[in-house]
């Protein structure tokens, strides 16, 4: 079973996103936790064990860029793999998100189950 922890302000994107995790992760069972603040999420990744962390930039308080540090900093050997999640598609956001941590950038108007499953299936999706 995969854990998967989302940070994100919107709870709107929390629904939605969630709902496609678990179409692109079908058969595999996942286990989605989430939370509407960086220092929310932050907290819950310090408890669990998450094999995908997905976490939006623009957040109130604490930014996405920011936690990312934090997780990369505290727990350099978890092993989760953090993508960024933002409406923000210029270089420098990429840059700095990937520079603090992630591995992958998702711009949130072009996620698609394809764009998804390249991150959760690198190898390809197994067959049914």
């Amino acid at each position: 079973m995969w854990r998967i922890l989302i940070i994100d302000d919107s709870k709107t994107f929390i629904t939605a996103f969630e709902q496609l995790i678990k179409e692109v992760c079908s058969p595999q069972t996942v286990c989605v936790h989430h939370a509407t603040s960086g220092l929310t999420g932050f907290a819950l990744f310090e408890k669990g064990n998450y094999d995908f962390i997905f976490i939006d930039i623009e957040m109130p308080e604490v930014n996405g860029i920011e936690i990312t540090r934090l997780i990369d900093l505290h727990h350099p050997r978890k092993k989760a793999v953090i993508v960024a999640v933002s409406f923000h598609s210029e270089i420098v956001y990429v840059e700095k998100m990937l520079s603090a941590g992630a591995r992958h950038y998702l711009c949130k108007d072009s996620i698609t189950p394809a764009t998804l499953e390249q991150i959760l299936w690198p190898q390809g999706k197994p067959k049914d």
